[in-house]
């Protein structure tokens, strides 16, 4: 019997995009598509998904170098992409080094990530602001949503959080967006002429040129599918090589976070070259991408 060193992680939410594009595609490209569609994507690259089973053991998988055993604790979610096209309306923000867009979105959530109470905002401040001030900083604190009536985005309060746009104070009306500005971010009871703000956010909004989103798929009816997981920290692990997956999958969420398992999945994930075509993947297998929740921390063992 031998013992091996490994990585694993819990995914709590995950969705599920059908993509159709041509056979000779690349990972490399599809990676470049999910970047330009998904705002909180991790790695350059993708993984390569295989579904392992709950009796297997780790001897029995291939398991090599660089794998990751990853846990999905809930039944994945049905999702899908909206294509940008020109005249389409976007918002870019930048807070510090961090910038994002809303692509094809038509929401898109400012706040903190909470884990247990599912929400994963697309601007998350967790790691962006201090860890003080994010203690005063709603989970759910601003709301970008796209009228379709009136063609204009608009910014909505939703929390505790005090929101200041440019010089104006949002509450639960819609102020809409429609050139440069700055958000401000303030304690439910400061002052913004005597204190300072938690966190700025620049905002822009933008209309999509001729020639469209730059970030597009060949075009082709070839089928693949990606998932985007929300993960937890990673954790490095040792385990015998006999022990059962099933097992190991149950110990790791009992040990961090007990959480109600509707649908345990497991899957092997190995990372893939760019240059890989896609009609190389089996039927079984499909791309993931990490969706992070938290700050990594360094693995435990």
């Amino acid at each position: 019997m031998s013992v091996l060193k490994f990585t694993a992680v819990l995914v709590s939410d995950s969705s599920s995009y059908p993509v159709s594009t041509v056979s000779y595609a690349t990972v490399g490209q599809v990676a470049e598509f999910l970047g330009g569609q998904e705002n909180r994507i991790v790695a350059g690259t993708l993984e390569l998904a295989r579904p392992v089973e709950a009796h297997q053991c780790l001897q029995e998988i291939d398991f090599q170098a660089g794998d990751r055993l990853v846990v999905f604790t809930r039944t994945t979610q049905a999702a899908g992409f909206t294509p940008l096209r020109p005249g389409d309306k976007v918002i870019r923000l930048q807070i510090g080094d961090t910038e994002i867009r809303t692509k094809g979105k038509k929401n898109l959530l400012i706040g903190k990530s909470d884990e247990n109470q599912r929400i994963f905002p697309e601007l998350d401040l967790r790691g962006l602001v201090t860890e003080h001030s994010l203690d005063y900083v709603s989970r759910q604190s601003v709301q970008l949503m796209f009228d379709e009536q009136t063609q204009v985005w608009v910014a909505v309060k939703v929390g505790q959080t005090r929101v200041v746009l440019d010089d104006l104070d949002v509450g639960s009306q819609p102020v809409a967006l429609n050139a440069n500005h700055l958000m401000r971010l303030y304690r439910a009871n400061d002052n913004p002429a005597i204190n300072r703000p938690i966190a700025e956010i620049r905002l822009s909004a933008e209309t999509i040129p001729a020639g469209g989103d730059a970030y597009s798929l060949p075009g082709g009816s070839y089928p693949i599918r990606i998932i985007v997981g929300a993960e937890q920290e990673l954790r490095t692990l040792r385990a015998s090589s006999t022990l059962p997956l099933g097992q190991i999958g149950t110990s790791l969420i009992q040990y961090l976070n007990p959480v109600l398992i509707s649908d345990m999945q497991l899957y092997l994930m190995r990372l893939i070259p760019p240059q890989t075509r896609v009609s190389t993947l089996k039927s079984s297998e499909f791309l993931y991408a990490a969706l992070r929740v938290r700050p990594l921390s360094q693995p435990n063992e």
